[in-house]
């Protein structure tokens, strides 16, 4: 999910994506999905990505279509995040 900013400057039009309603904190709002691929250690990865003019942060990545590439490791003594990525055949 990415703040529809984002999607402007990377030449995306935002209000021609499918269109799905959430209802987050705030009430109900429109996100606009598109196929985007993101560039992550290991290669691309194609994700269905939402973007909304609502989203109070620029981004946030979720389980489905990104973390489900990785083995996610925290470490709070180093306070580090490692990403190992997992490849399917």
């Amino acid at each position: 999910m990415f703040h529809a900013s984002i999607g402007r400057a990377l030449g995306f039009e935002i209000e021609k994506g499918e269109v799905q309603e959430t209802i987050g904190i705030n009430g109900p709002s429109n996100v606009y999905m598109h196929d985007v691929a993101l560039y992550a250690p290991g290669g691309i990865i194609m994700v269905r990505a939402g973007f909304s003019n609502e989203l109070p942060i620029l981004g946030l990545l979720g389980m489905s279509g990104f973390f489900d590439h990785f083995k996610i490791t925290f470490d709070p003594t180093s306070r580090t995040c490692t990403l190992d990525r997992i490849f399917l055949a």
